[in-house]
Protein backbone atom coordinates (compact mmCIF):
# COMPACT_ATOMS: atom_id res chain seq x y z
CA UNK A 1 0.00 0.00 0.00
CA UNK A 2 1.28 3.43 -0.91
CA UNK A 3 1.31 6.16 1.68
CA UNK A 4 -0.45 9.41 0.86
CA UNK A 5 1.12 12.84 0.86
CA UNK A 6 4.70 13.94 0.71
CA UNK A 7 7.39 15.00 3.14
CA UNK A 8 9.64 18.03 2.92
CA UNK A 9 12.94 16.21 3.49
CA UNK A 10 15.30 18.35 1.43
CA UNK A 11 15.31 21.85 -0.08
CA UNK A 12 16.44 20.51 -3.47
CA UNK A 13 13.36 19.34 -5.38
CA UNK A 14 15.19 16.44 -7.05
CA UNK A 15 16.58 15.02 -3.80
CA UNK A 16 13.28 15.64 -2.00
CA UNK A 17 11.39 13.73 -4.69
CA UNK A 18 13.80 10.81 -4.50
CA UNK A 19 13.71 10.71 -0.69
CA UNK A 20 9.93 10.64 -0.79
CA UNK A 21 10.11 7.68 -3.18
CA UNK A 22 12.24 5.83 -0.63
CA UNK A 23 9.42 6.27 1.89
CA UNK A 24 6.46 5.77 -0.45
CA UNK A 25 7.76 2.89 -2.58
CA UNK A 26 10.49 1.38 -0.45
CA UNK A 27 8.76 1.44 2.94
CA UNK A 28 11.47 3.70 4.32
CA UNK A 29 11.10 5.13 7.80
CA UNK A 30 10.32 8.87 7.47
CA UNK A 31 12.22 9.65 10.68
CA UNK A 32 15.28 7.80 9.45
CA UNK A 33 15.09 9.48 6.05
CA UNK A 34 14.69 12.92 7.65
CA UNK A 35 17.80 12.22 9.71
CA UNK A 36 20.00 11.75 6.65
CA UNK A 37 18.21 14.21 4.34
CA UNK A 38 19.96 17.21 5.84
CA UNK A 39 23.34 15.73 4.88
CA UNK A 40 22.42 15.48 1.19
CA UNK A 41 23.66 18.42 -0.86
CA UNK A 42 24.96 16.78 -4.05
CA UNK A 43 25.23 13.42 -5.80
CA UNK A 44 28.25 12.36 -3.75
CA UNK A 45 26.49 13.03 -0.44
CA UNK A 46 23.37 11.28 -1.80
CA UNK A 47 25.36 8.11 -2.46
CA UNK A 48 27.00 8.31 0.97
CA UNK A 49 23.66 8.78 2.77
CA UNK A 50 21.85 6.03 0.87
CA UNK A 51 24.79 3.64 1.23
CA UNK A 52 24.77 4.29 4.97
CA UNK A 53 21.06 3.50 5.19
CA UNK A 54 21.51 0.32 3.13
CA UNK A 55 24.39 -0.86 5.32
CA UNK A 56 22.33 -0.15 8.44
CA UNK A 57 19.44 -2.22 7.03
CA UNK A 58 21.80 -5.07 6.17
CA UNK A 59 23.23 -5.07 9.72
CA UNK A 60 19.73 -5.10 11.18
CA UNK A 61 18.71 -8.03 8.95
CA UNK A 62 21.86 -9.93 9.89
CA UNK A 63 21.21 -9.38 13.61
CA UNK A 64 17.67 -10.68 13.18
CA UNK A 65 18.91 -13.68 11.24
CA UNK A 66 21.42 -14.46 13.98
CA UNK A 67 18.71 -14.20 16.63
CA UNK A 68 16.75 -17.03 15.01
CA UNK A 69 17.44 -20.51 16.36
CA UNK A 70 18.40 -23.55 14.31
CA UNK A 71 16.30 -26.47 15.61
CA UNK A 72 18.87 -29.19 14.98
CA UNK A 73 21.95 -27.03 15.75
CA UNK A 74 23.17 -27.47 12.18
CA UNK A 75 22.85 -24.18 10.25
CA UNK A 76 22.80 -25.99 6.91
CA UNK A 77 19.68 -28.00 7.79
CA UNK A 78 17.38 -25.03 7.14
CA UNK A 79 14.96 -25.89 9.96
CA UNK A 80 14.68 -22.71 12.00
CA UNK A 81 12.53 -21.35 14.81
CA UNK A 82 11.96 -17.66 14.24
CA UNK A 83 11.92 -15.66 17.46
CA UNK A 84 10.05 -12.72 16.02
Amino acid sequence: MLRKGTFKFNQDANFNFRLNRVVMWGNGDPKEIAGVAKTITDSKSWVKAMTGLAEKAERKAEQKRRSDICVCQNPSCMIWILKS
